[in-house]
């Protein structure tokens, strides 16, 4: 018994196995984008210095990041008036948290002087770009 196959017939039955095989596949790899929500997440804990000596800018540069959810825990002056770039310093190496800290501040001059025993794991010392990331 010899059966025959209809080109006719193959090609379109074997385009729709073969869309239908697509389709199957593609719909269990489709990952749906998840938003970062900052809100599921604990703030983030800094310490808030005026480096570049603008009068009262720390003060309020901070009611401007706590919209952020960052925890201010103390703010102030630094050593020095000398810096020309805002920065964060990582006192307590945290990766995944100085990453959520450089995304919602845009900050990204980044400086590691790790002190264990401090009470905030970064701080972020203002500089004269300070508007850049704090309008």
């Amino acid at each position: 018994m010899t059966i025959y196959m209809d080109k006719k017939i193959l090609f379109p039955s074997f385009s729709i196995i073969l869309i239908l095989g697509i389709l199957f596949v593609n719909s269990g790899c489709k990952k749906e984008k998840q938003e970062i929500n900052e809100e599921n997440f604990p703030a983030i804990r800094v310490i808030l210095l005026n480096g570049c000596g603008y009068k009262g800018i720390a003060q309020k540069v901070r009611k401007k990041i706590l919209r952020k959810n960052i925890d201010v825990i103390s703010y102030g002056n630094a050593e020095k008036f000398v810096h020309k770039r805002t920065l964060i310093v990582v006192r307590q190496n945290d990766a995944e948290d100085l990453e959520r800290l450089k995304r919602m501040t845009g900050i990204e001059y980044v400086v590691y002087a790790c002190k264990p025993d401090t009470d905030a794991p970064f701080e972020i010392i203002l500089g004269n770009d300070f508007e850049q990331f704090f309008n």
